[in-house]
Order: structure tokens, then C-alpha cells, then sequence
């Protein structure tokens, strides 16, 4: 949908002018010309709601908003997800109406007007957030409260059934980690980071450039 003249060539100077537009409404201060690649997470993530916004204003720039936001901090830095939300409410404060889709309550319970609930697929719930608590939330969503689901285990965890020492890969280096018998061991980060890389160093679907893993005595 570019803009166009005579013999429908584009206007570019005037495509240029929206482009800058759309981003100074979500706080970006970017040359058009930038490669999306060469901009920060939350840049990128930015940029992805400007052109959201760009959508909805082509199609009728007159009649209602909508911007629908589905779990738009899950690889933010936390500097990041200020500077989102901050973007967020400015545009609530212009009259655009932001479904925000998270699995993060404490975003929901800081940020939303109204919480909607799904359990199995059902709605279960459609509440304001004043005066809520996380708790509240995630007791209407597994439809019971949570001390139920999680009974009482005896003892800790067992004896080190396996070790690794030094693996490294294209990202990691030098990781170092035990897990026990019984024990669940979860690696987190964001993405880049190498947390993802692990799981296939360890089962030989991506090649090791250092490290031993040992898996009850056995090398």
C-alpha cells in the first residue's frame, strides 16, 4: 500500500515521512533507512508495534484502535519492558486499545484494565485487576488453589547421577553442572545467550568443542 503518483511510482520522500512518524509514536528516533537486523531487541520489538500501528491507522485512521500485543516481553531485558509499557500507556492515553496477551501476571496485574481468563480452552473469567492478586489469578486459572496440585515430598534430592565438566560449544564455555537423582535442572536466559544450546550438546545433536559428561560412572 505505498504511496504512489504519476505512472504509479512511489513516493518515497513521503513513505519516508510516515515511516518516521509511525516510530516517533512509539519513541524511536530511527532513520527509515536502518536495517532491522542492526537494531537492539527492544528496538525490533518497537518496531513490530509501529508497523501494527501503521496497520490499523491505513485501514481507518478516523474509527477505533485496536493493537494486539501477544507476549511482547518474553525476550525483552527488563529496561526493555519500561520502555514498552511506557509506550503502551501513552498510546492507551490516545484512545488505542491494547490486548495484551501475557503469561507474566504481575505485567497483567501492573498494566491491564481487565484481566480474561481461559482454563481448557474456556473463559473462566473476565475481571477488572484493581485489587487483585497474582494468586487470585492463578487460582482462577488452574480452578483450584495451588498447594493442591503439589503434594509434599519426602526428603531432597538423591545422590549426583550426572556431571558435566567444561562443555562448550559455539556459545558456552566452560559450563559446569551436577544434576541429582530425582532432581528437575532447567536453564533459562535470553535469547543468544547459549541456555538453548545445552540440551543438544548433551544428546550429540551439535557438535562439543570441549567438555566430559558423566551419567552414573560412565563417560
Amino acid at each position: 500500500r505505498f504511496t504512489t503518483g504519476f505512472a504509479r511510482r512511489i513516493r518515497w520522500s513521503e513513505e519516508e515521512a510516515l515511516v518516521k512518524r509511525m516510530l516517533a509514536t512509539v519513541g524511536l528516533d530511527l532513520s527509515p533507512h536502518f536495517r532491522v537486523g542492526q537494531l537492539s531487541v527492544t528496538e525490533q520489538a518497537l518496531v513490530s508495534i509501529a508497523r501494527g500501528l501503521s496497520e490499523v491507522e491505513s485501514e481507518n485512521s478516523t474509527g477505533p484502535r485496536l493493537l494486539v500485543l501477544d507476549e511482547p516481553t518474553a525476550y525483552l531485558p527488563q529496561d526493555g519492558v519500561k520502555r514498552l509499557f511506557k509506550v503502551v500507556q501513552d498510546l492507551a492515553s490516545q484512545g488505542v486499545s491494547v490486548l495484551f496477551v501475557s503469561h507474566r501476571l504481575d505485567e497483567v496485574l501492573d498494566h491491564c484494565t481487565r484481566a480474561v481468563v481461559f482454563r481448557g480452552g474456556q473463559l473462566v473469567a473476565d475481571i477488572p485487576t484493581e485489587g487483585k492478586t497474582e494468586r487470585d489469578l492463578v487460582e482462577i486459572m488452574l480452578g483450584r488453589s495451588p498447594e493442591s496440585i503439589y503434594p509434599d515430598r519426602d526428603g531432597g534430592a538423591g545422590e549426583v547421577i550426572f556431571e558435566v565438566r567444561g562443555l562448550e560449544g559455539n556459545q558456552v564455555r566452560g559450563i559446569n553442572f551436577d544434576g541429582r537423582r530425582g532432581e528437575i535442572v532447567g536453564f533459562v536466559g535470553l535469547p543468544g545467550e547459549g541456555y538453548d544450546e545445552i540440551p543438544y550438546l548433551l544428546v550429540g545433536a551439535q557438535s562439543c568443542s570441549g567438555g566430559t559428561a558423566v551419567i552414573d560412572g560412565v563417560s
